[in-house]
């Protein structure tokens, strides 16, 4: 019969050993590093003046702040970002609901500032009709070349990107 203490040392190895291997599974994917500074916001597309779909209400929105978090791979770079946004409803005195999609366009540059993919999408929202001010963060990821960076525009309609 094994005495208590040996019960005791061979269950503690048991955990330790799983504990190693569970922190082992983790290091198969690349930990994510932050790169804010692979992201580029264009100047002319930092701001945006829009409608609101229902109402017609002018709606001001500008870029508030970006950060990323890139993964690398052996050929390229995923970029995750995430973009704050400040959604403004200068005339305060409308009382319903300004719904809006707020449209966006994204590349990936290569390090010799050739674009290599750009993609279009929109970002829908609502401001509720006691909201003047919204802050909103919106995710999305692209992939880069290794030596590349993202650039992002907000645009004053929807484009259709072919």
């Amino acid at each position: 019969m094994t005495s208590p203490n040996a019960l005791s040392y061979s269950r503690l190895a048991a955990i330790g050993a799983s504990l190693v291997l569970l922190s082992a599974c983790s290091s198969f994917e690349p930990d994510p590093v932050r790169c804010n500074e692979r992201v580029t916001a264009m100047e002319l597309g930092a701001r945006s003046s829009l409608l609101a779909l229902e109402t017609g209400e002018p709606i001001e929105v500008r870029l508030n702040g970006v950060s990323a978090s890139c993964i690398n791979f052996e050929t390229e770079t995923y970029i995750d970002i995430k973009a704050g946004l400040k959604v403004l409803r200068p005339q305060s005195d409308i009382d319903r609901v300004a719904q809006l999609e707020v449209p966006f366009v994204v590349a990936a540059v290569a390090g010799d500032d050739t674009v290599i993919e750009h993609d279009a999408f929109g970002f829908k929202m609502a401001l509720s009709s006691d909201t003047r001010t919204l802050y909103p963060v919106v995710e999305f990821g692209i992939t880069i070349p290794l030596d590349g960076r993202a650039v992002i525009s907000l645009t004053p309609e929807g484009l259709q990107i072919k």
